[in-house]
């Protein structure tokens, strides 16, 4: 972390202690603003605590608190990157949940919320796809009933990220989550060998086009059919991939030959919210060594069109850094263009003898609507606040 020294600008400070909305948060669906995972997560964590279930419960020991007031306005990943731990746990405790707070309140009534649990599918009570629906609407019709002996005694010291829930109603209906997700191509690098076969998420992200941040994954066998159709055993998750080893198959012919592909929150008004004032995340595609006229990165226009980011909104400005110098482009001393119209554009000829150095691009997002930040006084130069890089 760099820290600005100079007088700090003034900030809104919410209190996160108080549960409630900040605004209408239903239209955004879950899955795209509520995980840790996600862009959105500090946002979400400040105006949509009790839609996504950030509330805590109890009192919080006076010694948990956040040192500092704009925890929400740093990268995405504040709470979640391990580089991040030391500052998070000194700075931000209460709002990266790392408070661990004792439960006075009594479990709730366990009854169902609907009267007819019995007309959903089977696998309303077992399919993982739909533990929120079921959780909150059946919980006796699916035997989710727990005596106030066996509820924790404490809260845990991370929030549980929230997945969507899916209800579980039978075609024609539509699932909101599905209106949002857009496939990539399906990918099949491997095939079936004397261990099995395995799709690794590393090269399946290098041959997907659309998702750059997939929030989904589906494994099937080459030919169309489920791992459940064929009775085999796979794990198909976005953290590995898909793996199928042979010695856990039943069928003497081992594992089918499977394909991926990745789904994304789609960057549409409906499925994701425009966030005022908020960063992409480092863009470097090109670098000096593959780019023989020097390096290049895509001007704002071309980022938004190519990932989704700032959808109904602005790329009104950037920041560039050099990875090889590690310093801001105005400290290389190189001549090159670092704004949201060019991205970044360093042509070696202008720097003879010498040749660019690579730089990594980020932009900056302004909606094209009333703002849904607190106002903030700073200087607006690349020398602001407090960066993560």
């Amino acid at each position: 972390f760099t820290t600005d020294t100079s007088t700090p600008g003034h900030f809104t400070d919410y209190n996160h202690n108080d549960c409630k909305d900040l605004i209408n948060c239903r239209p955004y669906p879950k899955e795209g603003i509520c995980p840790v995972n996600s862009s959105y997560h500090a946002w979400a964590n400040v105006r949509c605590r009790m839609y996504c279930g950030f509330c805590i419960v109890g009192t919080p020991p006076s010694s948990c608190v956040d040192k500092i007031s704009n925890c929400y306005e740093y990268d995405a990943d504040l709470c979640t990157n391990p580089l991040y731990r030391l500052f998070r746990e000194d700075n931000c405790q209460l709002f990266c949940g790392l408070c661990k707070i004792a439960v006075s309140t009594p479990p709730p009534s366990c009854t169902d919320k609907i009267s007819n649990c019995n007309e959903y599918d089977a696998d309303l009570c077992t399919n993982p796809l739909y533990r929120l629906f079921r959780e909150d609407n059946c919980k006796r019709f699916c035997g989710l009933c727990k005596t106030a002996a066996t509820i924790p005694s404490t809260t845990p010291s991370t929030p549980v990220p929230t997945t969507t829930m899916l209800i579980p109603f039978k075609p024609p209906t539509t699932i909101a989550v599905e209106r949002c997700t857009e496939w990539d191509n399906w990918v099949n690098l491997h095939t079936p060998d004397a261990s099995g076969d395995s799709e690794p998420i590393a090269e399946v992200k290098k041959h997907s086009h659309i998702c750059i941040n997939p929030m989904k994954i589906e494994c099937r066998t080459a030919t169309g059919s489920t791992a459940d159709d064929l009775g085999q055993i796979i794990s198909c998750d976005l953290w590995s991939g898909l793996q199928c080893d042979n010695m856990h198959q039943f069928d003497p012919n081992g594992c089918a030959d499977y394909k991926v592909r990745l789904g994304c929150l789609k960057q549409t008004s409906e499925c994701t919210p425009c966030v005022d004032r908020s960063w992409s995340p480092w863009v470097d595609e090109r670098n000096p060594t593959t780019y023989a006229l020097g390096d290049k990165e895509k001007s704002g226009l071309e980022y938004q069109k190519a990932s989704g980011f700032c959808s109904g909104g602005t790329i009104h400005k950037v920041k560039c850094w050099s990875t090889d110098i590690g310093a801001f482009h105005y400290s290389t001393g190189e001549v090159m263009k670092c704004t949201p119209i060019d991205g970044v554009v360093c042509n070696n000829a202008d720097n003879f003898p010498m040749t660019c150095t690579n730089y990594k691009i980020r932009y900056q997002c302004t909606c094209n609507v009333t703002t849904i930040l607190p106002p903030i006084s700073r200087r607006d130069n690349e020398e602001e606040g407090i960066f993560l890089l």
